[in-house]
C-alpha cells in the first residue's frame, strides 16, 4: 500500500459495503456530562482491487470531539 499510512490503532472495526462510494456509521453517544471533552479519531480501509499489489487504500484519518448543546 504504497503512500498510505496508518494513523491510528484498529481498537474498535466495522465492515461496510456500498455500491455508492459511500457509507454512513451514525454513532450513538450516550448523554452523559462525563464524555463531554473526549476525542476519538477514526480512519478508513477500502477494498480496492485495481489500486495496488494489497487491494486495499487508507483514507485520511480525522479527529472529533464530543461537546455538550
Amino acid at each position: 500500500m504504497t503512500g498510505c499510512s496508518l494513523f491510528i490503532s484498529a481498537d474498535l472495526a466495522f465492515a461496510f459495503t456500498s455500491q455508492v462510494g459511500r457509507v454512513d456509521l451514525p454513532l450513538p453517544i450516550p448523554d452523559e456530562p462525563i464524555l463531554v471533552g473526549v476525542r476519538f479519531y477514526n480512519q478508513a480501509l477500502v477494498v480496492d482491487g485495481p489500486a495496488n499489489s494489497f487491494g486495499a487504500t487508507l483514507s485520511n484519518a480525522s479527529e472529533a470531539l464530543i461537546g455538550a448543546k
